[in-house]
Protein backbone atom coordinates (compact mmCIF):
# COMPACT_ATOMS: atom_id res chain seq x y z
CA UNK A 1 0.00 0.00 0.00
CA UNK A 2 2.80 2.42 0.91
CA UNK A 3 4.65 1.63 -2.33
CA UNK A 4 1.58 2.45 -4.45
CA UNK A 5 1.15 5.86 -2.75
CA UNK A 6 4.84 6.66 -3.21
CA UNK A 7 4.66 5.75 -6.91
CA UNK A 8 1.52 7.86 -7.38
CA UNK A 9 3.06 10.90 -5.69
CA UNK A 10 6.26 10.51 -7.73
CA UNK A 11 4.26 10.70 -10.98
CA UNK A 12 2.66 14.05 -10.10
CA UNK A 13 4.55 16.94 -11.66
CA UNK A 14 4.17 20.31 -10.06
CA UNK A 15 5.27 23.78 -11.02
CA UNK A 16 8.44 25.03 -9.39
CA UNK A 17 6.98 28.07 -7.65
CA UNK A 18 4.27 30.70 -7.60
CA UNK A 19 4.68 33.51 -10.14
CA UNK A 20 3.45 37.12 -10.15
CA UNK A 21 1.22 36.25 -13.13
CA UNK A 22 -0.50 33.68 -10.90
CA UNK A 23 -1.42 36.46 -8.43
CA UNK A 24 -2.90 38.51 -11.25
CA UNK A 25 -4.85 35.50 -12.52
CA UNK A 26 -6.16 34.67 -9.03
CA UNK A 27 -7.26 38.23 -8.29
CA UNK A 28 -8.77 38.48 -11.77
CA UNK A 29 -10.77 35.32 -11.17
CA UNK A 30 -11.94 36.66 -7.82
CA UNK A 31 -12.79 40.04 -9.35
CA UNK A 32 -14.77 38.34 -12.09
CA UNK A 33 -16.77 36.31 -9.58
CA UNK A 34 -17.46 39.34 -7.41
CA UNK A 35 -18.20 41.50 -10.45
CA UNK A 36 -20.68 38.97 -11.78
CA UNK A 37 -22.21 38.73 -8.31
CA UNK A 38 -22.92 42.45 -8.26
CA UNK A 39 -25.41 41.90 -11.07
CA UNK A 40 -27.60 40.39 -8.38
CA UNK A 41 -26.72 42.81 -5.57
CA UNK A 42 -29.91 44.46 -4.38
CA UNK A 43 -30.05 48.17 -5.14
CA UNK A 44 -31.83 48.57 -1.83
CA UNK A 45 -28.57 48.17 0.07
CA UNK A 46 -27.65 51.76 -0.77
CA UNK A 47 -30.87 53.08 0.73
CA UNK A 48 -30.15 51.31 4.03
CA UNK A 49 -27.06 53.41 4.64
CA UNK A 50 -23.30 52.95 4.61
CA UNK A 51 -23.20 50.86 7.81
CA UNK A 52 -24.95 47.92 6.15
CA UNK A 53 -22.62 48.22 3.17
CA UNK A 54 -19.53 48.22 5.41
CA UNK A 55 -20.78 45.23 7.43
CA UNK A 56 -21.38 43.29 4.21
CA UNK A 57 -17.93 44.29 2.99
CA UNK A 58 -16.21 43.20 6.20
CA UNK A 59 -18.06 39.88 6.36
CA UNK A 60 -18.21 39.13 2.65
CA UNK A 61 -14.63 39.89 1.65
CA UNK A 62 -12.91 37.13 3.65
CA UNK A 63 -15.74 34.66 3.04
CA UNK A 64 -15.43 35.07 -0.70
CA UNK A 65 -11.72 35.85 -1.19
CA UNK A 66 -10.18 33.03 0.87
CA UNK A 67 -11.91 30.15 -0.99
CA UNK A 68 -10.98 31.70 -4.34
CA UNK A 69 -7.35 32.07 -3.29
CA UNK A 70 -7.13 28.50 -2.01
CA UNK A 71 -8.78 27.02 -5.09
CA UNK A 72 -6.48 28.99 -7.38
CA UNK A 73 -3.39 27.96 -5.42
CA UNK A 74 -4.30 24.29 -5.74
CA UNK A 75 -5.25 24.63 -9.40
CA UNK A 76 -2.26 26.76 -10.43
CA UNK A 77 0.32 24.41 -8.92
CA UNK A 78 -0.32 21.81 -11.59
CA UNK A 79 1.00 21.57 -15.14
CA UNK A 80 -1.30 21.38 -18.16
CA UNK A 81 -2.58 17.94 -19.05
CA UNK A 82 -2.26 16.24 -22.42
CA UNK A 83 -5.96 15.46 -22.79
CA UNK A 84 -7.18 18.98 -22.00
CA UNK A 85 -8.90 18.20 -18.70
CA UNK A 86 -8.41 20.39 -15.70
CA UNK A 87 -5.01 19.43 -14.27
CA UNK A 88 -6.07 19.08 -10.66
CA UNK A 89 -8.53 16.36 -11.53
CA UNK A 90 -5.86 14.15 -13.08
CA UNK A 91 -3.33 14.38 -10.28
CA UNK A 92 -5.62 13.82 -7.30
CA UNK A 93 -8.12 11.49 -8.94
CA UNK A 94 -7.41 8.96 -11.63
CA UNK A 95 -9.57 7.01 -14.05
CA UNK A 96 -13.22 6.99 -13.02
CA UNK A 97 -12.64 9.50 -10.23
CA UNK A 98 -11.30 12.03 -12.71
CA UNK A 99 -14.33 11.56 -14.96
CA UNK A 100 -16.74 11.84 -12.03
CA UNK A 101 -15.13 15.01 -10.69
CA UNK A 102 -15.10 16.54 -14.19
CA UNK A 103 -18.80 15.71 -14.57
CA UNK A 104 -19.52 17.19 -11.13
CA UNK A 105 -17.57 20.33 -12.06
CA UNK A 106 -19.59 20.77 -15.27
CA UNK A 107 -22.94 20.08 -13.58
CA UNK A 108 -22.07 22.56 -10.83
CA UNK A 109 -21.02 25.45 -13.05
CA UNK A 110 -23.41 25.00 -15.99
CA UNK A 111 -26.49 26.45 -14.18
CA UNK A 112 -24.40 29.35 -12.87
CA UNK A 113 -23.20 30.06 -16.40
CA UNK A 114 -26.79 30.04 -17.67
CA UNK A 115 -27.94 32.47 -14.96
CA UNK A 116 -25.03 34.84 -15.60
CA UNK A 117 -25.60 34.59 -19.35
CA UNK A 118 -29.27 35.54 -19.01
CA UNK A 119 -28.38 38.38 -16.63
CA UNK A 120 -25.72 39.65 -19.03
CA UNK A 121 -28.13 39.61 -21.98
CA UNK A 122 -30.82 41.36 -19.90
CA UNK A 123 -28.39 44.03 -18.70
CA UNK A 124 -27.02 44.63 -22.20
CA UNK A 125 -30.50 44.79 -23.71
CA UNK A 126 -31.60 47.24 -21.02
CA UNK A 127 -28.50 49.39 -21.59
CA UNK A 128 -29.08 49.51 -25.35
CA UNK A 129 -32.79 50.32 -25.18
CA UNK A 130 -33.15 52.48 -22.07
CA UNK A 131 -29.87 54.39 -21.93
CA UNK A 132 -28.43 54.42 -25.44
CA UNK A 133 -31.89 54.66 -27.10
CA UNK A 134 -31.12 52.00 -29.69
CA UNK A 135 -34.09 50.05 -31.00
CA UNK A 136 -34.53 46.70 -29.31
CA UNK A 137 -32.48 43.85 -30.74
CA UNK A 138 -34.03 40.39 -30.70
CA UNK A 139 -32.67 38.19 -27.89
CA UNK A 140 -31.47 35.49 -30.30
CA UNK A 141 -29.01 37.61 -32.30
CA UNK A 142 -27.98 39.55 -29.18
CA UNK A 143 -27.22 36.28 -27.37
CA UNK A 144 -25.21 35.03 -30.34
CA UNK A 145 -23.18 38.26 -30.48
CA UNK A 146 -22.43 38.19 -26.75
CA UNK A 147 -21.48 34.49 -26.68
CA UNK A 148 -19.31 34.90 -29.80
CA UNK A 149 -17.52 37.89 -28.24
CA UNK A 150 -16.92 35.95 -25.01
CA UNK A 151 -15.65 32.97 -26.97
CA UNK A 152 -13.23 35.14 -28.95
CA UNK A 153 -11.82 36.61 -25.73
CA UNK A 154 -11.53 33.24 -23.97
CA UNK A 155 -9.96 31.51 -26.97
CA UNK A 156 -6.99 33.91 -26.93
CA UNK A 157 -5.51 32.28 -23.82
CA UNK A 158 -4.87 33.14 -20.21
CA UNK A 159 -2.63 36.16 -20.74
CA UNK A 160 -5.10 37.86 -23.08
CA UNK A 161 -7.99 37.20 -20.69
CA UNK A 162 -5.98 38.70 -17.82
CA UNK A 163 -5.15 41.77 -19.94
CA UNK A 164 -8.80 42.32 -20.87
CA UNK A 165 -9.97 41.81 -17.28
CA UNK A 166 -7.32 44.25 -16.08
CA UNK A 167 -8.51 46.86 -18.57
CA UNK A 168 -12.12 46.46 -17.43
CA UNK A 169 -11.51 46.18 -13.69
CA UNK A 170 -10.81 49.80 -12.73
CA UNK A 171 -13.66 51.39 -14.73
CA UNK A 172 -16.06 48.79 -13.32
CA UNK A 173 -14.87 49.34 -9.74
CA UNK A 174 -15.10 53.12 -10.17
CA UNK A 175 -18.64 52.90 -11.53
CA UNK A 176 -19.77 50.61 -8.68
CA UNK A 177 -18.20 53.00 -6.15
CA UNK A 178 -19.90 56.02 -7.74
CA UNK A 179 -23.26 54.25 -7.76
CA UNK A 180 -22.81 53.24 -4.11
CA UNK A 181 -21.89 56.79 -3.08
CA UNK A 182 -24.80 58.26 -5.01
CA UNK A 183 -27.24 55.94 -3.22
CA UNK A 184 -26.19 57.04 0.28
CA UNK A 185 -29.06 59.15 1.68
Amino acid sequence: MMNKATTLSANITTRSNWHWQDNIWTLGLYGTAVGAGTLFLPVEIGTRGPVIFLVMLLLGLPLSLIPHLLLCRVYMREEKTENGTLPIFGSFFSGRGEKLITLFYCVTFFPVTLVYGVALINALSNLLVEHLHITAISRGPLSFIVVAALYVVLSKGRDRVVAIMSALALPFAASVLLIAVSLIP
